[in-house]
């Protein structure tokens, strides 16, 4: 939790001047508890990117950090404060330690949801689906 407000606090200004907005979601990314994800709204559509776990050990004098996260695109059926939406996206990863590194995209995901639209704030719900799995996810952006 301390990393993901770090990732927030230092992230948030630099993405705000470019046209993304900020927000934190319960199960987005996806199989994550909690997150910290960029969204980017234009016309019908939307891109977000999001990132979750973040993880480093420490083995034998080599550090090994990995990070997992997603990507989606989001369909809008209408504008103003009511918003519903189609997504579809897949969870990525990545892991870098030693003398290797990768990284992964996997477990695509799609479903259904609303975003409460604001001017200023906007709240997010939606029902997927991933790999036979059903999940919620939900969160507030501004």
């Amino acid at each position: 939790m301390k990393r993901l407000l770090m990732m927030l606090i230092l992230t948030t200004p630099l993405f705000m001047f470019v046209s993304w907005s900020s927000n934190i979601g319960y199960q987005n990314p996806i199989y994550d508890n909690y997150g910290f994800n960029l969204l980017y709204f234009w016309n019908s559509w939307a891109f977000e990117m999001g990132i979750g776990t973040i993880n480093s050990t420490n083995t034998n004098n080599t550090t090994q950090v990995s990070n997992a996260g997603d990507i989606d695109f989001k369909y809008l059926f209408s504008s103003g404060l009511f918003r519903p939406y189609l997504q579809f996206g897949m969870g990525t990863g990545a892991n870098a330690g030693g003398t290797s590194t990768s990284v992964n995209a996997s477990n695509p995901f799609g479903g259904g949801g609303i975003f409460l639209k604001g001017t200023d704030l906007y709240f997010y719900a939606s029902y997927n689906m991933s790999n036979g799995t059903n999940y919620t996810q939900a969160g507030l952006g501004w």
